[in-house]
């Protein structure tokens, strides 16, 4: 609440028609950072009321305009305060919300600054598509039409965008997003490299929400070709805090599964045969047919596979399930005894692991030290 609020219009002590001459286009890099620092001390006079919100905004809005529409400003083109103000006039024209009252410009003068970023020719390529895709999406979030605003860039030219300025891309990309609602196939080329890039100590929470947002309103076949284009071959390897927060769980169990099982099959490596099963783990499959399935095609197989694949799959089992499905009881309990049976320093795993998906056990020896899995699960 301004300090003149309920003054009568007519005798409101606006100060506007003062301050307005010194909110200039800046045309060197110093420049800028002059007319950022009068940004701050403006806003206060804002806040209280003796400055004419509507009348400021429209005035930077036509200052910035003759800037962006200009012939030529190479002078500033990698000056990063330059840079600063127009992002920060664009936010006040489009996107201020923490005032109360009406939008600053209408959506005609909203449309046409955006229009003006758009066909400006000066700005660097990279800078230049993350100002727009950003001024774009205030546009979407004030609720004014982009109707006749030039395209924004391809799913490709996004891609390049990520690769060159990787550590600053996942917000412009989730704007792009939420603006272009693109196919799974345009999803996938716009984000892979990022998703692939990113640690999981860099997680940007802002893109992985969008990417699942997005995957969540395509169909689960298009789901499925984007998840099987970004998990790749054997080779690659990704988070599982990422690929949780991006949606790999959301995808139905039959098409996770289909994807597993022919990541396993090209597997000939056991870190490889690993990765499917922290795949499996991070899917929280719960359909008892797709899980039999994947017992018979990935877990049985890597059990008789060697030693470090018998291992892994000993270790996962508890991890993938909390019981063992009907039909696959038997088969299951009988190859993880083989398993310890052939490599013996697995056997007090093997009794855990199947001890913790819900088989029964029994004391054996004449001191009834050993331990070991009964028929009683059995199918």
């Amino acid at each position: 609440m301004g300090l003149f609020d309920y003054q009568h219009p007519n005798r409101h002590p606006y100060i506007t028609r003062f301050v307005l001459p010194s909110l200039s286009w800046p045309s060197t890099d110093a420049e800028a950072t002059e007319q950022l620092r009068l940004f701050g001390v403006i806003r206060p006079l804002e806040d209280s009321g003796l400055l004419e919100r509507t009348a400021l905004a429209r005035h930077q809005a036509i200052v910035l305009t003759e800037l962006l529409t200009s012939e030529d400003d190479s002078d500033a083109l990698d000056a990063c305060a330059f840079l600063t103000y127009i992002e920060s006039v664009l936010i006040k024209c489009l996107g201020d919300r923490s005032s109360s009252g009406p939008a600053p410009l209408s959506p005609e003068e909203a449309h046409a600054l955006v229009g003006a970023l758009d066909s400006c020719g000066w700005l660097p390529e990279w800078e230049r598509t993350r100002q727009r895709v950003h001024a774009h999406h205030l546009l979407l979030a004030a609720g004014v039409s982009r109707d006749g605003l030039e395209p924004l860039p391809t799913a490709a030219t996004m891609a390049g965008y990520a690769r060159s300025v990787s550590n600053h891309a996942g917000e412009v990309l989730a704007w792009w997003i939420a603006l272009e609602e693109p196919s799974a196939t345009d999803l996938f080329t716009a984000v892979s490299v990022i998703l692939r890039q990113v640690s999981p100590q860099r997680t940007d929470a802002a893109l992985h929400h969008a990417v699942a947002s997005r995957l969540a309103n395509v169909p689960a076949q298009d789901q499925a070709g984007f998840w099987r284009d970004l998990l790749g071959g054997p080779g690659t390897h990704l988070p599982e805090q990422m690929l949780t927060a991006v949606g790999w769980p959301s995808l139905p169990d039959q098409f996770a599964a289909e994807i597993l099982i022919d990541r396993y099959t090209r597997a000939s490596r056991n870190p490889d045969r690993r990765a499917v099963l922290e795949l499996w783990k991070a899917a929280s499959i719960t359909n008892q047919a797709v899980r039999r399935s994947l017992l018979q095609a990935v877990l049985l197989p890597m059990l008789d596979a060697n030693q470090g694949a018998a291992e892994h799959a000993i270790q996962y089992l508890p991890h993938l399930m909390e019981s063992v499905p009907r039909g696959t009881r038997t088969s299951v309990r009988e190859a993880v005894e083989a398993s310890a049976a052939k490599w013996g320093a697995l056997e007090d795993r093997a009794v855990k692991a199947l001890k913790t998906v819900g088989y029964s056990t029994e004391r054996t020896g004449l001191l009834r030290l050993r331990e070991r899995i009964t028929r009683s699960n059995d199918d």
